[in-house]
């Protein structure tokens, strides 16, 4: 479900290595070298105010408008959004299957895979190119 501050499935919940782009001066989360959790990635952007009735995607892709990222920056820097929102939903610990079968279930997976391999792969599978 992507409505109403509900998580975008991500087909990862590592986030890749960030540097400073070139296509904007702004830090991406990692950058900054603070914690990015709760809708604190949304904060540490001047000037951009989270609307909380947004899902996740329509709010990114409102702050890559707003930082004039390229399809490319906007790439690079989803993965650190969409791990936020899930730290937020489902907290940090993504070792646990009942994390991976509730995000599955919130995704409209169901019955959710009895093992987290399994709920990676169906998040993936189920949601590649939402986020990909």
């Amino acid at each position: 479900m992507l409505g109403g501050g509900v998580p975008l499935c991500s087909t990862s919940v590592q986030t890749a290595s960030s540097s400073t782009s070139s296509a904007s001066n702004t830090p991406s989360a990692s950058d900054a070298g603070s914690s990015v959790s709760g809708n604190d990635y949304f904060a540490q952007f001047d000037n951009f105010e989270e609307d909380k009735d947004a899902s996740l995607l329509e709010n990114f892709k409102r702050l890559a408008i707003q930082e004039g990222w390229s399809k490319k920056e906007q790439e690079r820097r989803r993965p650190d959004a969409v791990d936020a929102d899930i730290n937020v939903h489902f907290g940090t610990d993504m070792k646990k299957l009942e994390i991976w079968q509730k995000l599955c279930e919130d995704c409209d997976i169901s019955p959710a895979p009895p093992s987290i391999t399994k709920c990676k792969k169906v998040c993936a599978l189920a949601f590649h190119g939402i986020v990909c």
